[in-house]
């Protein structure tokens, strides 16, 4: 019976959706050759950064046909989250900097 149970903690689960209000894509160009790719997790009224990370392979996000389904990013170690809004920016400064300025990073809610 233990054998059992032990078995069963070893099997997969299903992860447990994470919910932001808006997921943005972001490319900072830093310097003329330069770049890099990072995805930023906003919540709250206002909107702040929960998390971010850089992107890479180990980073995949869907985005649904128009206003039909929430975005579902899924992360590396199965973390799924899921937004309502998505955003792809390319900018030359780097907006999870930016709101540190406002919200500092360890008074951030982590995400689940």
């Amino acid at each position: 019976m233990l054998s059992a149970a032990f078995l069963l903690c070893l099997l997969p689960t299903a992860p447990v959706p994470a919910s932001v209000d808006f997921v943005e894509v972001n490319t900072v160009y830093d310097g003329p050759l330069e770049r890099f790719t990072q995805i930023i997790f906003w919540s709250g009224s206002p909107l702040h950064v929960r998390h971010w990370e850089m992107t890479g392979a180990q980073v995949i996000y869907r985005v649904a046909g128009r206003d039909a389904q929430p975005i579902t990013v899924i992360r590396k170690g199965f973390r799924v989250v899921r937004a309502r809004r998505f955003l792809r920016s390319h900018t030359r400064h780097d907006p999870e900097r930016d709101d540190a300025r406002l919200l500092p990073v360890d008074a951030r809610r982590p995400l689940p």
